[in-house]
């Protein structure tokens, strides 16, 4: 309606406001709203840091906008947003595990056996992360074909690096939570902090002579910082014993499955290969031990369909 994207900024503003509404209402009708000085104090213990860890992670993520412009041509400023706009799709195909298993995993860790089943839970949030971003891998491409004209076709080019980095980023998000499960969230705003610092440093000394590269290598630093840092402290309270052989093995057959897909020019074909590709990928990650189904899981199964 002629508001360009001014109208972008209302509508999504509009949107939020009433999520925002509706909630506070449903909260309201469930439990009531009341205010307690202790709670208010654990909040700002924990809670602040996290905040605080949030807004550090717009340096790893969107902060390389910034320093673009004048070094990157426009064009290619949106190609590479366009680019990472699609390797988010990961993000919302992991959404409905993450928002079940989030709550529930620091409490895990006291439990009896809660370590392992802590891993377990690692190994089918790392396989959900590993098939989506295979499918985007293959899909995105034929997106862009498809969706969009000709002269977008330059996020291609940086469409596979960002689909790694949203994935190791997602990975990180089930390795942490052993900082989470700390009293306070200083571990966790210590680590964000450093891993955006490690990003932004990138950005400005390496976007000026190498470009978009220099923006890629910032943000593999950064990531490569954050999942380290977390893995490491983390284990502290968290000694899971990650399956990291069956993700590797996993991680090598989706690789390889990229590698071997037909040219996204010839959608038919890209198509047609990306289904039985899947199902390999899908009996490898259980073939791997990647994800291990429940004791006499086929037998239950059996019983159900006879």
């Amino acid at each position: 309606m002629g508001y360009g994207a001014a109208g972008i900024l209302i509508v999504n503003g509009a949107i939020m406001i009433s999520v925002a509404a509706v909630l506070l209402v449903l909260q309201y009708r469930e439990t009531g709203i009341s205010l307690s000085d202790t709670a208010l104090r654990q909040i700002i213990v924990y809670g602040l840091p996290i905040v605080g860890a949030d807004l550090a992670m717009y340096g790893l993520g969107n902060c390389n906008k910034l320093f673009m412009p004048g070094h990157v041509p426009s064009e290619t400023i949106a190609h590479f947003a366009l680019a990472a706009r699609i390797a988010l799709i990961i993000s919302l195909a992991t959404a409905p595990f993450d928002l079940w298993w989030a709550p529930k995993r620091i409490a895990t860790l006291t439990q009896p056996g809660g370590l392992e089943l802590g891993a377990r839970m690692w190994g089918i949030g790392a396989a959900l992360v590993i098939v989506a971003g295979t499918g985007v891998a293959l899909g995105g491409p034929l997106l862009l074909h498809v969706l969009f004209p000709p002269s977008y076709g330059g996020a291609y080019a940086y469409l596979y690096p960002l689909i790694i980095l949203q994935s190791v980023h997602i990975i990180t998000n089930l390795t942490n939570v052993g900082n989470y499960a700390r009293s306070n969230g200083s571990y966790v705003f210590a680590v964000e902090a450093i891993s955006a610092t490690v990003a932004v440093a990138g950005y400005a000394t390496l976007v000026g002579p190498y470009g978009t590269s220099g923006v890629l290598a910032s943000m593999a630093a950064g990531q490569t910082v954050r999942f380290t840092l977390h893995f490491w402290l983390g284990d502290e309270l968290a000694p899971l014993p990650y399956p990291w052989l069956p993700a590797l093995v996993s991680i090598a057959g989706a690789v390889l499955i990229v590698v071997l897909a037909p040219s996204a020019d010839d959608l038919a074909w890209r198509f047609a290969y990306a289904i039985p590709a899947t199902a390999c990928l899908i009996a490898l990650i259980f073939a791997s031990g990647l994800v291990r189904l429940p004791p006499n899981f086929i037998a239950s199964l059996r019983r159900r369909l006879g």
